[in-house]
């Protein structure tokens, strides 16, 4: 489960076996919608405030994947974490 929050995501790291299907959670317990983004893998989660959402989510290979809130001005003022796939 990934929490989010005004305007941080708790953990801020995450490492997930490469090569396994994984279901995340995303759980935002903030005022705003919020969403969790990872541009190399194309993947995103939308979740409104006070909701919980989630989908199936493969980390097919190796290496240090880069996410945040693509919400205007959230990963700015430090919505961002760091997936690393081992």
């Amino acid at each position: 489960m990934i929490v989010a929050t005004e305007f941080a995501f708790e953990p801020r790291e995450l490492t997930l076996e490469a090569g396994t299907a994984y279901n995340i959670l995303l759980d935002n317990r903030g005022a705003l919608v919020h969403d969790l983004t990872i541009p190399a893998i194309g993947f995103r989660l939308v979740a409104q405030p006070g909701e919980q959402t989630s989908a199936g989510l493969l980390v097919a290979e190796r290496g240090a994947y880069e996410f945040w809130c693509s919400i205007s001005g959230h990963a700015e003022a430090g919505m961002t974490g760091v997936l690393t796939g081992r």
